[in-house]
């Protein structure tokens, strides 16, 4: 009979002592001739487009909910295209929503509501950007100005006040 002659090691645990822990949070500033200056403004004025077949609608938590597809061109965004997403009244307009406009080089969200004094224009707001357009910022009007003559396409202009 063999025994196997192998030794049994005692485990042991190396000391923490003197070192950090990396669920530990710093937070470290730039000094200020190292900070990073802002992107260029983006300028957002533009139109787009809503073709009329795009809309789908649906009940979410008790609320008529709408969706649109729209295009255009949007300032500095140049081609864009994108949707909103808004809860509806009970005779179908947007009371509030969310605007995404987007292209190759990154998108636009805007935090929209109707204006209280023109049924036919939406208060926006820039909520954020990515990519190319992270510092848009703003906010303006979205402004239904016709139906085209074939009723397929609603076309709306975007004017920004103090868009950067």
């Amino acid at each position: 009979m063999s025994r196997s002659r192998t030794r049994r090691r005692t485990l042991t645990l190396e000391s923490l002592e003197g070192k950090q822990l990396l669920s530990t949070v710093h937070s470290y500033r730039l000094p200020a001739s190292h900070a990073v200056a802002p992107m260029k403004g983006v300028g957002l004025d533009g139109t787009l487009a809503m073709p009329v077949a795009s809309i789908a609608t649906f009940q979410q938590g008790g609320q008529t909910v709408g969706t649109y597809k729209v295009q255009g061109r949007v300032g500095s965004m140049g081609p864009a295209s994108g949707e909103v997403v808004a809860v509806l009244d009970a005779k179908g307009a947007m009371t509030k929503g969310m605007l995404h406009l987007s292209n190759r080089r990154g998108g636009v969200y805007f935090a929209m509501k109707t204006d209280p004094v023109d049924a036919k224009s939406y208060d926006i707001t820039v909520d954020h950007g990515t990519d190319a357009f992270a510092s848009a910022a703003g906010s303006g009007k979205m402004t239904t100005t016709t139906l085209s003559p074939d009723a397929k396409t609603l076309h709306f202009a975007i004017r920004m006040n103090g868009s950067s």
